[in-house]
């Protein structure tokens, strides 16, 4: 924690202070975990490129009980008081219905204030693109082909664009969603596609998460719609993986397992999957999405 950092911290809450840092997961952020009396708080630093949209979106999402209380957010950090929220999994003894408070938690978040625009998927992943060789060329075929149609399906709302398994943390009362970098005005079923990725992995648990959103059943443009997010999003996470794959210096895969075996080997062994299992597997379950003339 640079002397900046510590600053911010010291003015927001005081001397006598224990720190102790935490994995940033994925994202790249630096987290530490402050602890005074009694009380614990997160701080968190964001790349500065995107600090003050982020600094935005989560004022008004901790604003509206979407987000930890936020006790400060400035120069491209936050602090926050620490959720002790679990992560979501359905059928666990006190979630009888998780796919119902996702819906709901998103509905909330889809109908507040607009956050600031940001960019779209394709333009991360053209940004992505200059830095990184060799990404497969279905993932932007994919995007350039379905983003002008998605584009026309409907109004952009305030979206969090990262709903990984380790962003969404379940209280008995609320769900908490965390790490708001990507935060911006987009394309709202992105987040219903990102979930339906990493937690309602089965088409009968996407259709019931898309049905519980929408409080109705959905029309075929609906569903249409949902399906041209769910090529982004599954798009976006396999320019991702190949990110990390490459940022770790490990080699991507040309063979290996489908999202299904990825997620049983985690069940199985209780480890963290490789990153360059995940984005092969998240290509193949892409290319499986494109089959045959979905884009027709």
């Amino acid at each position: 924690m640079n002397d900046s950092i510590q600053k911010i911290v010291k003015e927001t809450l005081g001397d006598h202070l224990k720190v102790t840092p935490l994995s940033g997961g994925r994202s790249g952020a630096s987290l530490w975990l402050i602890e005074r009396d009694g009380q614990r708080y997160v701080v968190r630093q964001s790349g500065p490129n995107r600090s003050e949209r982020e600094e935005i979106c989560i004022r008004l999402a901790s604003g509206r009980g979407l987000a930890p209380r936020l006790l400060e957010a400035r120069q491209g950090v936050t602090v926050m008081e620490w959720s002790d929220g679990q992560a979501l999994h359905r059928g666990t003894p006190r979630e009888t219905d998780p796919l119902g408070r996702l819906a709901a938690t998103l509905r909330h978040l889809h109908d507040g204030p607009a956050f600031p625009e940001g960019p779209s998927m394709l333009a991360m992943y053209r940004d992505l693109e200059r830095h990184l060789e060799n990404l497969p060329a279905v993932i932007g075929h994919t995007l350039e082909a379905t983003t002008p149609e998605l584009a026309e399906c409907g109004q952009p709302a305030p979206c969090h664009l990262d709903l990984n398994p380790s962003n969404i943390l379940a209280t008995p009362e609320r769900i908490h969603l965390v790490d708001w970098e990507l935060a911006a005005q987009n394309e709202p079923y992105l987040d219903l596609a990102q979930l339906g990725i990493w937690i309602c992995r089965q088409p009968l648990e996407r259709a019931e998460l898309l049905a519980k959103y929408l409080q109705a059943e959905p029309t075929l443009q609906q569903k249409r719609r949902m399906h041209l997010a769910r090529l982004q999003a599954l798009s976006f996470y396999a320019a991702a993986f190949h990110l990390v794959t490459h940022m770790q210096g490990r080699q991507t895969v040309q063979q290996g397992t489908d999202l299904d075996g990825v997620f049983q080997e985690m069940a199985s062994t209780g480890q963290s999957f490789r990153p360059e299992s995940m984005a092969h597997a998240l290509l193949l379950e892409l290319h499986r999405e494109l089959e045959p003339n979905v884009l027709a």
